[in-house]
């Protein structure tokens, strides 16, 4: 019984552990690093229910999660959020608009598909 309790118990951390997988923002450059929390983008990734509820949270005003400002307007710019697939991974883009209807990619988040 002790054993069974043992195997379970064993079987049971490693699947957890295959889908736990922790996730992982990447900057375009080191402006991004330093001006995106990326530790809260990751957070806030794991948290929301859609592409939609993420792009809001990221752009909602009272967490300051970027102080990004590609544009030099003095304001911090609005995040567009997009996906595609390719190759059996999940690319997430993380884009800041530099001006009305033009975007540049900043950050994006890579999920692998099963």
């Amino acid at each position: 019984m002790k054993n069974k309790l043992l195997l379970l118990a064993l079987l049971f951390l490693v699947n957890f552990s295959v889908h736990a997988q922790r996730v992982n923002v990447y900057p375009k450059n080191s402006y991004v690093k330093e001006n995106l929390d990326l530790n809260a983008v990751a957070s806030i990734f794991e948290e929301s229910t859609d592409l939609a509820d993420f792009e809001q949270k990221l752009n909602y005003p009272d967490d300051r999660i970027s102080n990004l400002d590609l544009n030099d307007d003095s304001k911090v710019d609005y995040l567009k959020v997009s996906d595609k697939i390719v190759n059996n991974i999940q690319i997430i883009k993380i884009q800041s608009e530099v001006s009305p209807n033009i975007y540049e990619d900043v950050a994006s988040i890579n999920i692998i598909l099963n």
